[in-house]
């Protein structure tokens, strides 16, 4: 990858700001030395890492990783044989080690639910027997433990009672009444690892012994009496070896650490990658990133994307980051960006570059679910900030000898980003450049985004396959950038509105637009009007959207309660059934008790044998009653074709209609029935010559109206035959536009009235139900008012 490119897209920056998420120091390196890969495997493999590590810092907390330390510089410092660490310096090891092993066991319990991290937590090598000897040698106070060993723990005992023997002589020495006006002080100090007494100068000769040290006002001089200064060596002795013997302890720990050094260095790295996977959860987390699709060509579509360092920003008291939709279709091979001066042109084109980048880090992306992004080899950008003063280059010059090095890395899996292309020179000589530039990168195949204020750019765009104008939108009205990205139209510079908004005076900006061409400001004039234009298309677009999302909401409400209807009408029918055989069988039973009883006495054969048949007849005919009844199947062929204006028979209502949509292609259509449109399916239409016979009609009893029948008598109906009526009669209703109907079903067990109201709840249509108690029979009667 090109180190340039990471510099002017802000790659470094961007890795810096995601370190601050990790927990510890390796954790913080491994998010600096992040880097691209151009393989989409491996880019998948990383994700899937990132987005397990998400999964557990939102199930389990994550790791607890942040007592870990970078313990290289202390493994390296015991390379050479002999060498030790002090005590201080063993615990970081020793915490090494031990969140080694917590790690390891935490994923390969949980193994099923993150696989990729209990591989990469695999890799950690067990070094048990490292922390239960570093942690044998720790005492208080990042000492050498006595318990470290039974010679340590000897020796430190004889210490004690060697310096206890000898304060106490000293104490009682200095307490002697011959020396009462020699001593200076009656206390017993150290110097140079002896003990000694305070004496007045003057009276020195009075204690025979050595001198070690004196007063700053040589007032007192510290003597060790003669008589403790083999007590003095023999502590001291005692002193050195207590000391060889934890060296002896702490080179026998390096020595163990030694030979770990290598798991221990994988361990870090493991840990460190751990570490570095959850700062990248926690990122995710916080700006709402999303994993995307990642593929080697292809279509880019980034919606809702914002520029994670402008995400910061906010953070940091900034303005909002505002999101763009960023996206090139698969024929599309160069975006040309115009648009105001700081109108968010750069912005858009630093977004794409980073999010890229950031991709092929294996990190999530700051946009919308849905982003495809696709992997480069190279990502090349030149900005137009490239002047370097040091090598006595102009910014044209830079910005040239930047397009050569692009032009020559460039390739067909290459992604170009070049900010103000052709800038620090003459326009018309710049757009020619630029326009060979472009032709250069198109013929080698790299996709290509350029920002750029030249009309002649904005003009080859117009003309050449692949390219595509795209305006970056601007609020003039707030004189700031809307983001907006619209695609197939060049943006105005507008120059002139940016200035007046920056506080140039308004007649000097008045007399910068007498100097335009006429012919540049009616170009932009249309421009404008275009812009306009599109943004009453995406407006419209947009309703239209809408429309179709409400529609298709409402199909789905409709489908739903048919089919609570068909499940409610099948659970009645077969408790009304259940009920039915119940009772069939109980006379059943009956029947071949007074059978029995007829055997035992005389009768005439013939009649008992008729009396059989016909309880069989009985039989066989109440069973068919109660047999399911078969679903009904479509009537009739289905309607291959139609036009408007051709009939058409509806079985489900049993009546013709006229056809109001051509049928090819369409799930459904308009017809019109009794002067009343219907939206039916396709499926359900069928040919007005399949019709057949006319079956015969449902037994109605309606009140004498003139117009339509407004009652439904169904007095004497069981439960399976009374429903379908019901259906029949509401969608003759319906399509006669009556808003209240009755059904008469009389009082009785009420399990008809239980039957036709459950039926009702689900039937599409009815508004609400109920019946009218207020008025005799009212309980017979249910009235049903029609949406």
């Amino acid at each position: 990858m090109d180190r340039h490119t990471f510099s002017v897209l802000e790659l470094t920056a961007f890795l810096e700001r995601l370190s601050g998420y990790a927990s510890c120091g390796p954790g913080v390196q491994w998010c600096r030395d992040l880097s691209p890969s151009s393989d989409v495997d491996d880019i998948e493999a990383r994700l899937d890492l990132a987005f397990e590590a998400g999964r557990a810092l939102a199930e389990t907390g994550g790791p607890r990783l942040g007592a870990l330390e970078d313990v290289t510089p202390l493994l390296e410092r015991i390379r050479v044989e002999g060498t030790y660490l002090p005590v201080e310096d063993l615990g970081p090891v020793a915490d090494l080690a031990r969140i080694s092993a917590e790690a390891r066991s935490s994923f390969q319990r949980r193994s099923r639910d993150y696989p990729a991290l209990a591989e990469l937590t695999g890799r950690l090598g067990e070094t048990p027997e490292l922390v239960t000897e570093i942690e044998t040698v720790i005492g208080p106070g990042n000492t050498v433990a006595e318990e470290a060993s039974p010679a340590l723990s000897r020796l430190r005992r004889r210490q004690r009672v060697l310096r206890g023997a000898l304060r106490e002589g000293l104490a009682a020495l200095v307490r002697e009444p011959h020396l009462r006006g020699a001593v200076q002080d009656e206390v017993v100090v150290e110097r140079g690892g002896r003990y000694v007494v305070p004496i007045k100068a003057e009276a020195s000769a009075q204690v025979p012994g050595i001198v070690h040290d004196r007063s700053q006002t040589k007032a007192t001089v510290f003597v060790e009496p003669l008589e403790v200064v083999a007590q003095n060596n023999e502590l001291n002795d005692c002193r050195r070896s207590v000391v060889e013997e934890e060296i002896r302890l702490l080179r026998r720990v390096a020595e163990s650490i030694r030979r770990q050094t290598p798991t221990l260095t994988q361990n870090l790295a493991a840990l460190g990658h751990l570490d570095g996977l959850t700062a990248v959860a926690r990122f995710a987390k916080a700006t709402g990133a999303t994993r995307p699709e990642v593929a080697h060509n292809g279509p880019i579509n980034l919606r809702a994307a914002v520029h994670p360092l402008l995400f910061w920003r906010r953070q940091d008291g900034g303005p909002p980051a505002q999101p763009i939709d960023l996206r090139m279709a698969v024929d599309e091979q160069v975006l040309i960006l115009s648009g105001a001066n700081a109108g968010g042109k750069t912005a858009a084109l630093k977004t794409l570059g980073l999010i890229t980048l950031m991709v092929q880090c294996g990190l999530p992306v700051p946009a919308v679910d849905g982003a495809r992004v696709v992997v480069f080899r190279e990502i090349l950008a030149a900005g137009d900030e490239e002047q370097d003063l040091s090598g006595d280059r102009s910014t044209f010059s830079a910005h040239a000898l930047r397009l050569a090095q692009v032009l020559a890395a460039a390739g067909d899996r290459s992604l170009v980003l070049l900010d103000e292309l052709g800038a620090g020179t003459d326009p018309g000589e710049a757009a020619a450049l630029g326009m060979a530039v472009l032709d250069e990168l198109l013929a080698k195949g790299a996709r290509v985004v350029v920002t750029t204020h030249l009309h002649m750019l904005k003009a080859y765009a117009a003309g050449t396959p692949g390219v595509v104008n795209v305006s970056v939108g601007r609020d003039d009205v707030a004189g700031r950038p809307s983001y907006a990205l619209h695609y197939g139209l060049p943006g105005r510079s507008n120059a002139l509105a940016v200035a007046a908004g920056l506080g140039l005076a308004p007649e000097l900006i008045e007399r910068a637009r007498a100097y335009l061409p006429t012919g540049e400001e009616a170009t932009w004039r249309l421009i404008v009007t275009l812009e306009e234009k599109l943004g009453q298309l995406e407006q419209a677009q947009a309703e239209v959207e809408q429309t179709r999302a409400e529609t298709r909401a409402q199909r789905d409400r409709f489908s739903r309660a048919r089919e609570k209807f068909a499940a409610a009408r099948t659970r009645i029918l077969d408790q009304e059934r259940a009920r039915a055989r119940a009772a069939v069988s109980e006379a059943q039973a009956e029947v071949k008790r007074l059978l029995r009883e007829a055997r035992s006495v005389p009768a005439d054969q013939t009649a008992v044998a008729e009396t059989r048949r016909e309880l069989g007849r009985i039989e066989r005919k109440a069973e068919a009653v109660l047999r399911p009844p078969a679903r009904p199947g479509p009537v009739g062929r289905a309607l291959g074709s139609g036009r408007i204006g051709d009939p058409v028979f509806v079985p489900r209502l049993g009546k013709e209609g006229t056809l109001l949509d051509d049928v090819t292609g369409q799930e459904r259509v308009e017809v019109l029935i009794d002067r009343v449109k219907v939206n039916l399916p396709t499926a359900e239409l069928r040919p007005a010559d399949s019709r057949g016979p006319t079956p015969r009609p449902a037994r109605l009893t309606v009140t004498s109206r003139p117009a339509t029948a407004t009652e439904l008598n169904l007095i004497g109906r069981r439960v399976d035959e009374a429903l379908p009526l019901v259906d029949r009669y509401l969608d003759q209703a319906l399509l006669s536009g009556l808003s209240r109907v009755e059904i008469i079903h009389g009082v009785g067990t009420g399990a008809l009235r239980r039957a036709i109201h459950e039926h009702l709840t689900a039937s599409p249509g009815v508004k609400s139900f109920g019946s009218p108690t207020a008025r005799p029979g009212g309980m017979g009667v249910t009235v049903v008012d029609l949406e």
